[in-house]
C-alpha cells in the first residue's frame, strides 16, 4: 500500500505561448485542472500546447485524470485567445 506523500496546487495565468502547467513527476497519483477564464485552455501531454489540439477544457469547465490512467510527464497549457486563468492541483506519493 502507497501512502500519499504530497500535494501540489498552484494558479498560472496562460497566453498564447505553450507553458508547462506540470512538470514530470513519475509518483503522480491524481490530477485536477481547472479554467477559470472565459477562453478555451488547451493540453498537450508531453509536447507543446496548439491551439485546436489535445484536450480542449471549456471555460468554467475543469479535466480530471486519475488512476489507472494517470499521465506521469510534463502537461503544457495554452490559452485559445488573450490570457486564460488555469487552476492545477495533482497529488503524488
Amino acid at each position: 500500500m502507497r501512502v500519499l506523500k504530497a500535494q501540489a496546487k498552484g494558479a498560472l495565468a496562460c497566453g498564447a505561448s505553450s507553458l508547462a502547467l506540470m512538470t514530470a513527476r513519475e509518483t503522480r497519483k491524481y490530477v485536477l485542472i481547472t479554467n477559470a477564464s472565459d477562453v478555451v485552455i488547451w493540453l498537450g501531454f508531453g509536447v507543446d500546447a496548439v491551439i485546436g489540439q489535445g484536450i480542449g477544457i471549456p471555460a468554467g469547465g475543469a479535466y480530471e485524470i486519475e488512476d489507472p490512467n494517470m499521465w506521469a510527464g510534463v502537461i503544457n497549457a495554452i490559452a485559445t485567445t488573450g490570457t486564460g486563468k488555469v487552476a492545477a492541483y495533482q497529488e503524488f506519493y
